[in-house]
């Protein structure tokens, strides 16, 4: 899966961004610029300003827009009410849950998938996205008796998949 991240404020979040990538580079996932389409944006907020915080709103706004899971992690993260409603945000990452940012995020995949495939049949879901592209996910069990998802991201009509 592709995974892009977008780093506000200190070198203290792009240090820990640093490690996150490395994270879900060892766990499998292609990183691609964040200006790319995406499977997962991860934006590591800053909230010292109000400047900075308005600024990681507006990206994970953009990040949005452009389809798949939004994880919100860092400073903003951090300070949000737990009751406030935060729009364009599917998974928010405290600064203590930074270390387990990849196990959350499949759990995440794993349990949209679930419900999806479970709506549909016990075998696949199509995930139609507002871009003309759906995404095929098939869930199923190893022989070790763990879930496993794929997810396959294509053009509708488009024959070949990515």
């Amino acid at each position: 899966m592709k995974i892009a991240f977008f780093t506000l404020g200190c070198k203290v979040n792009q240090y820990e961004t640093d490690l996150m990538m490395k994270s879900f580079v060892d766990a499998g996932y292609t990183i691609v610029d964040f200006k790319e389409k995406a499977d997962i944006y991860v934006i590591n907020s800053c909230s010292v300003t109000n400047l900075s915080t308005r600024k990681t709103r507006q990206y994970l706004s953009r990040a949005k827009s452009k389809g798949g899971i939004v994880v919100l992690a860092g400073c903003y993260a951090q300070e949000i009410n737990k009751d406030e409603k935060l729009q364009n945000v599917d998974i928010i990452i405290g600064n203590q849950e930074k270390n387990d940012v990849v196990k959350v995020v499949d759990e995440c995949i794993m349990e949209h998938a679930k419900k999806l495939v479970y709506k549909v049949s016990d075998m696949e879901a199509y995930d139609y996205n507002a871009d003309g592209t759906t995404d095929l996910i098939i869930v199923g069990t190893d022989h070790k008796g763990e879930d496993n998802i794929l997810i396959f991201h294509y053009e509708i009509g488009d024959e070949s998949m990515e």
